[in-house]
Parts: C-alpha cells; structure tokens; sequence
C-alpha cells in the first residue's frame, strides 16, 4: 500500500511539472497568434484591400524561426543570458540593499553621537 501512494505521489507530481510548462506554452504561443493575426489583418487590409487570413499564422512562425536563429548564434546566446541573469537578478535588489546599507550606516552614526553626548 506504501508503493502505491509513493508511485501516485511520484506520477502525480511528474505529470504536473510536465503539464504546467505545456499549457503555459501553448497558451502563450495562441496568444501571440491573436496578435499577430490582429495586426497583420489590419495590414493587409490596408496594402492589398482584403484581410489575408493566416498571415498572422506565418508572422507568428516567421518570429518564433527569427527568435530561434538569434538564440542558436553565439551572440544570441549572450545577450540571452544577459536577459536571463537580469530577469533573476534584477537591479533593484542592488539599489535596495545599498539604501539599507546607508540606512544602517547612519543609524550607527546616529548611535554613536547619542554615546557622545551622554
């Protein structure tokens, strides 16, 4: 009975890391669809005089082959990484620990006169 709760366990967590990186990514791929079929709708309207039904589809493709070109190239791979490192780190975080450093800093002033004084 113990192996089989442990093997639910298991598969359940299992299929959730595998399902929720799935449905993120479709979700963001049928998003970026819509958009890009809504701009390029009105585009076409514009240059040829009719909406191009699924130019929106070759748009999205054409971005995602781009973004993967970029990604594969050597300098892809830096500036991805460099995106990548800022969006774990982000600069705020710095700025926030030198305010409280000043703070700190000025309190133990603030301190030491006060010692002074008495």
């Amino acid at each position: 009975m113990r192996s089989l709760i442990q093997w639910l366990r298991r598969s359940f967590i299992a299929g959730f890391f595998v399902t929720i990186p799935l449905v993120v990514s479709v979700v963001a791929l049928v998003w970026a669809f819509r958009f890009a079929d809504r701009v390029t709708s009105a585009v076409g309207r514009q240059l040829f005089g009719t909406p191009w039904p699924g130019l929106g589809l070759i748009v999205t493709a054409g971005a995602m082959l781009a973004i993967g070109a970029v990604a594969t190239n050597v300098l892809g791979r830096r500036l991805f990484d460099k995106s990548e490192h800022l969006l774990m780190h982000p600069p705020k975080k710095h700025i926030l620990v030198l305010n409280l450093q000043h703070v700190k800093i000025s309190l133990q002033r603030d301190m030491k006169c006060k010692r002074r004084r008495n």
